[in-house]
């Protein structure tokens, strides 16, 4: 009896998790392909603007003045922002620091989570304050200055994930480098452009994604897995029997 109440209770236990642990959907904020020739909802930082932003040719580049300074936009009214994912496609030209973009951005103390690619390949993840502090490195063999390459910052609570990829491929299953940080609540996003001697970089688009919160539905569907590993060991005990 027990035996057939473990074969017919196990399907629907393992139905039921499977369907409440179901990750929902991001909510797409902003997707922003430049295409209009304008970047309206985009604003340059404030004392990180020594340069020129055009997308009259269906990108935004940003372009150098004085080769050195960085050039930083920000999302306009969007500057409560906690778990959320940014992505840009972009290109160097010339020599550069890294090209980079922000989550949790504050705006008035220059605070922000930054995830960066740097011409060599290297992905990093780090904050500002608003010098820059590395927390993670990991060497990759993309060039941005040979290609255009996708970056992707997610940013979950006290998790930073940080994906690159060459344009057009698919995302990779597990980002190039991870970090834990607790440091800041929310912010804006932004994206960055840190040359090194004249030089430009081009970005294809933007997208922000809100990364929505562990719902009810889920928790319960975790201690439904919880439930379906008891059931199990106690199974297995009984049918041994």
């Amino acid at each position: 009896m027990i035996r057939d109440t473990c074969r017919t209770l196990l399907p629907i236990l393992l139905a039921s998790v499977m369907l409440a642990t179901s990750a929902p959907a991001n909510t797409i904020l902003v997707d922003d392909d430049f295409g209009d020739g304008d970047f309206v909802g985009w604003t340059a930082y404030p004392g990180y603007d020594n340069g020129q932003f055009d997308a009259s040719s269906g990108d935004l580049v940003m372009t150098t003045n004085d080769g050195s300074s960085p050039l930083i936009v920000t999302l306009d009214n969007f500057d409560t922002l906690r778990d959320v994912a940014v992505q840009t496609q972009v290109r160097l030209v010339g020599n550069a620091n890294a090209v980079s973009v922000f989550a949790r951005f504050n705006e008035a103390a220059g605070e922000t989570y930054q995830g960066a690619m740097t011409p060599e390949g290297e992905a990093v993840l780090g904050w500002n304050n608003p010098e820059f502090h590395q927390i993670s490195v990991f060497e990759t063999p993309l060039r941005v200055t040979e290609q255009d390459i996708e970056l992707r910052l997610e940013v979950e609570d006290n998790q930073l994930r940080l994906f690159a990829w060459p344009a057009g491929g698919p995302r990779p299953t597990e980002p190039a480098v991870t970090a834990v940080d607790a440091r800041f609540a929310s912010g804006t996003v932004g994206l960055l452009y840190h040359p090194i001697g004249l030089g430009s970089a081009t970005f294809r688009y933007a997208r922000v994604e809100q990364i929505p919160e562990p719902s009810g539905l889920l928790m319960c569907g975790l201690g439904l897995l919880g439930l379906v590993r008891t059931w199990r060991r106690q199974c297995g005990t009984y049918s041994k029997g």
